[in-house]
C-alpha cells in the first residue's frame, strides 16, 4: 500500500445456519473505517458501489473477490506489511459478530 490510503479485503464467508443472515458492517483496529462494496454493471460500465448490507442465504457461501463483493478498507492506522495479518470484525443484522483474520498480501499488478 505505499502511497495509498485505501485497499480492498477479500475472503470467503459461509453461512452454516438454517436461516439467512445479513452482513451489515465491518471494522478493524488497523483501519479508520471499512465499507461493504460490490461491483455492478450500469449502462455497460462496471463500477464499484457501497452497499448497506449483504445477505447470505442459509447454507450459502459467498466469495469476496476482485470484481465482486469486497471490503473497502480506508486509512490504515498502523504500518501494514505483506505477510502480516489484520483482525476484522464482521457485524450481522441480528447482533451477532464474527472475528476473522486476513493476511496482508501485495496488490497484484494490472
Amino acid at each position: 500500500m505505499p502511497g495509498r490510503d485505501v485497499t480492498a479485503g477479500y475472503f470467503t464467508l459461509h453461512n452454516g445456519s438454517a436461516a439467512a443472515v445479513e452482513l451489515v458492517a465491518a471494522s478493524s483496529p488497523a483501519f479508520k473505517r471499512i465499507e461493504l462494496h460490490q461491483h455492478v454493471t450500469h449502462e455497460g460500465m462496471m463500477r464499484m458501489v457501497e452497499v448497506a448490507a449483504i445477505e447470505v442465504d442459509a447454507g450459502a457461501t459467498l466469495v469476496f473477490q476482485p470484481g465482486g463483493l469486497h471490503l473497502m478498507l480506508f486509512e490504515p492506522q498502523q504500518q501494514l506489511v505483506a505477510g502480516d495479518e489484520i483482525s476484522v470484525m464482521l457485524d450481522f443484522a441480528d447482533g451477532k459478530q464474527l472475528a476473522i483474520t486476513l493476511p496482508l498480501t501485495a496488490m497484484p499488478r494490472r
